[in-house]
This record gives structure tokens, C-alpha cells and sequence, in this order.
């Protein structure tokens, strides 16, 4: 894992916009919910003064670890296609809950980082 520097304004520049691409994907239903919330989860430790205070990074926060159980993006591959089944309704189920909330964050964020 690379450690970024939350000073180096070209890296911070960076995630600001992968933190855009992530939050317009998952608005657009290219990127699931889950799977945007844990990626957009780990930028907030480098885009918020603190995430655990940040009201759009707790969203992300706490839908990845609420869901961490759940296989989306490439945990998939290592699954027992059967098992998919009933994890795959748990997560639909589960981002039908969360989408409200998540889909305000991902506007926030867009908002926030979008030519800053």
C-alpha cells in the first residue's frame, strides 16, 4: 500500500478527483454502493481532516464496515459461485437500506471536490 503525504498537494489534487470519479460512478450505478463505500472509505483518511468526524466520510465508513461480509468488485472471484446467490440478495437488499444516504454523500463529495 502507498502512504501518501497529505501535504503533497499533487497527490491530494489527485484523490480529490479518483474521490470524484468514485462518487459520480456510484451515482451513475457503474460502481455498486458497497464497493464505492469501501474505496471512497479509504480516501477519506487522506481527504478529510478527520474522517471520523467528516459526515460524508462516515457514510463511506460505516456502509464498508457494515458490509465487509458482502462480496463485491474482485472478492467475488474467490467465491463458491452457489454461496453468490444469497449474498448477492443480501447485498441488494442491504444497498437498497443505504442508498439515500449514500447517494447524498456522493453528491457532497462532488460538490466539495470539484474544482477546488
Amino acid at each position: 500500500m502507498t502512504r501518501h503525504n497529505r501535504y503533497d498537494l499533487e497527490t491530494r489534487d489527485r484523490l480529490r478527483a479518483k474521490a470524484v470519479s468514485l462518487a459520480t460512478s456510484v451515482l451513475n450505478g457503474n460502481t455498486g454502493i458497497v464497493e464505492g463505500a469501501r474505496e471512497l472509505a479509504t480516501l477519506g483518511h487522506v481527504l478529510a481532516d478527520n474522517w471520523a468526524l467528516d459526515p460524508d466520510f462516515v457514510v463511506f465508513g460505516g456502509v464498508a464496515s457494515e458490509s465487509d461480509d458482502l462480496p463485491v468488485g474482485k472478492d467475488r472471484e474467490r467465491w463458491d459461485p452457489t454461496a453468490l446467490v444469497d449474498k448477492d440478495a443480501e447485498v441488494q437488499i442491504y444497498e437498497t437500506r443505504v442508498r439515500s444516504r449514500m447517494y447524498g454523500a456522493c453528491r457532497n463529495v462532488i460538490r466539495r471536490f470539484t474544482d477546488v
